[in-house]
C-alpha cells in the first residue's frame, strides 16, 4: 500500500524508516509497522478516537468470536459481487483490525489476490492492528481526510464508523464496492431495555452521493450467549452505554446480559462512473 500525503496530496514512499513525497514531507514509520498521518493541525483532541480501555476491551470481546457472523457475512458478500479476482480492500475506522483480518483471510481462501489496508484516529488501536497483523497497512488518520489516492480501492468496509461519501466515492475505483454496517433495530436490545425506561430504535439512514448507489440491503439478526461476567463486561466497555451505568448498578446490567441480540443492517453500494442526474 503506497500512502498518500495528508500535507500536500502527493503519494508517498517508503525510504528506509521513513514514508516521504516529492514536497520533502516526511512521516516516520513505527516499529510496529504502520505510519502516522494524522498531522497535529488536523486533530480535534489531544487523543482522537477510543480510548485504550475501550480498544482493549473492543479486542477482547472480538477475540471470543461472538461477531464472527458479521465478518464472514462481510466476507461472502464481497466475494459474490466482486468482478475482478484482485480486491484493494480498505476498512475505514478499522480499529484494532479485527474485520479487516477475517475478511481478508476469507477472501484470500476463496482465491481472490488482496491487499488490505486500514485507518483508525485512534493511535492505540492501529498500534495494536499494525502489531498483530504485519501483513496488511495501517495508518492513522480520520476517515473524512484519507491519505489514499483517487480510485484506487476496490471494497471498502466501514463497521459501525463515521465516514464521508465524498472521500468514500474519492477513493472508489468504478464500480467498486461500499459495505456500510450501522446497528439494526434490535441491536443490544437487551442491553439498552436494562439501562434505559424508554430504550430508542436504531434507524440506519443512507448515505447520499449521486455516483454511490445502494445495490443492496441486508439485514443480519441472531442472539449472543455472552459465556461469563468479562465477556459481558467487554461488550459494555466498547459501547457508549458503559458511560450510562451508574458503578453501583454494574452487577445488575451485567446480570442482565446473558443472552443478547445483534442486529445489523449492511447498505451495499456500488460507485457507478457519472452521477445520475
Amino acid at each position: 500500500m503506497d500512502w498518500q500525503c495528508p500535507l500536500c496530496g502527493e503519494p508517498l514512499k517508503l525510504v528506509d524508516k521513513q514514508w516521504c513525497c516529492e514536497n520533502k514531507h516526511v512521516f516516520d514509520r513505527a516499529k510496529e509497522g504502520y505510519v502516522n498521518l494524522q498531522p497535529v493541525q488536523f486533530k480535534k483532541s489531544k487523543v482522537p478516537g477510543d480510548s485504550k480501555q475501550m480498544v482493549n476491551a473492543r479486542r477482547e470481546f472480538l477475540s471470543r468470536g461472538y461477531y464472527e457472523p458479521l465478518a464472514l457475512k462481510l466476507s461472502s458478500t464481497l466475494e459474490t459481487l466482486n468482478t475482478h479476482s484482485s480486491i484493494m480492500l480498505h476498512d475505514l475506522g478499522c480499529g484494532e483490525g479485527y474485520y479487516l483480518a477475517t475478511i481478508a483471510e476469507q477472501l484470500s481462501n476463496a482465491g481472490f489476490s488482496v491487499n488490505a489496508s486500514g485507518n483508525d484516529i485512534a493511535k492505540v488501536a492501529i498500534q495494536k492492528a499494525a502489531k498483530k497483523y504485519k501483513s496488511h497497512s495501517f495508518c492513522v488518520a480520520s476517515s473524512f481526510q484519507l491519505p489514499v489516492a483517487d480510485e484506487t480501492m476496490s471494497s471498502i468496509v466501514q463497521v459501525f464508523a463515521p465516514a464521508n461519501p465524498e472521500e468514500v466515492n474519492r477513493v472508489l475505483m468504478e464500480g467498486g464496492l461500499w459495505l456500510s454496517v450501522e446497528p439494526g433495530p434490535s441491536h443490544l436490545k437487551q442491553l439498552k431495555q436494562a439501562i434505559y425506561d424508554t430504550p430508542d430504535e436504531n434507524h440506519p439512514r443512507p448515505a447520499s452521493h449521486p455516483q454511490l448507489l445502494i445495490e443492496d440491503t441486508i439485514s443480519l439478526s441472531f442472539d449472543m450467549q455472552l459465556k461469563n461476567n468479562d465477556d459481558r463486561l467487554s461488550l459494555l466497555m466498547m459501547t457508549p452505554y458503559f458511560w450510562k451505568v451508574q458503578d453501583e448498578r454494574r452487577d445488575q446490567v451485567l446480570d442482565c446480559m446473558d443472552i443478547l441480540t445483534a442486529d445489523f443492517v449492511i447498505t451495499i453500494y456500488r460507485k457507478c462512473a457519472t452521477a445520475l442526474v
